[in-house]
């Protein structure tokens, strides 16, 4: 006799194949895992100046909760579009300055006066 027909004796009789419960919970398990790690994802995305920087950061968290709700099995509650986008403000010829990996060092050292 082999394996399988064990199995198939269990569900012929009306009870439940064990590998498909163990299956069930292992893919729950994973489902939730998945979803906690999108919810955090989620809460750095709708912090002030990530989503309401353009439309692509926008859009990057409708994808992000589009996702969590789909694991969840849920109908989406989705972050409203913001009336304007920050980038819009930044004068066009705005440059930022960039400082070097010594001037950063120094800034360190200094506030840690060592």
């Amino acid at each position: 006799m082999n394996n399988m027909s064990k199995y198939s004796d269990i569900v012929s009789d009306g009870g439940m194949d064990p590998r498909n419960q163990y299956e069930k919970e292992r893919e729950s398990h994973q489902m939730n895992e998945a979803a906690e790690k999108i919810k955090g994802l989620i809460d750095i995305q709708k912090q002030n100046g990530n989503y309401n920087y353009n439309e692509f950061m926008y859009g990057m968290l409708i994808g992000l909760e589009t996702a969590y709700y789909s694991l969840l099995g849920e109908e989406g509650k989705f972050t409203e579009r913001p009336k304007e986008w920050l980038d819009d403000n930044i004068p066009k010829d705005f440059k930022p300055e960039v400082a070097d990996e010594t001037y950063g060092y120094l800034l360190l050292k200094h506030k840690n006066n060592y």
